[in-house]
């Protein structure tokens, strides 16, 4: 064989692979769920998908008994993510804030 065509085919199946790689990548949408107690400036859940600005949604006082350990409002809300096709990827708890990253397949 000769070297431009030794040339010609390695540079085919680079190309192959290459392409063969770009289309075998996944997009994903990325989630932040930031959950602050009432000691913090602001308390409730803040949302931010795919780096938009945080959305607030307020925790009714009635539904926790304490900020500091009860955490059901959020994982109620994580649990609805999950069901909604999010995947939790990481957490993570450094008082007062508790912290979820969620990915999700985009269509």
């Amino acid at each position: 064989m000769t070297t431009k065509i030794k040339t010609i085919l390695l540079t085919i199946f680079f190309l192959f692979g290459l392409l063969t790689a770009i289309e075998a990548h996944d997009n994903y949408d990325y989630a932040i769920v930031k959950y602050t107690d009432s000691h913090s400036t602001k308390s409730g859940l803040f949302i931010s998908i795919s780096g938009k600005p945080f959305e607030v949604v307020e925790i009714p006082k009635d539904q926790v008994k304490d900020f500091s350990c009860d955490f059901t409002f959020l994982l109620n809300y994580i649990q609805t993510m999950n069901s909604n096709g999010w995947n939790v990827i990481s957490s993570s708890h450094e008082a007062p804030f508790m912290i979820f990253v969620l990915e999700r397949k985009k269509n």
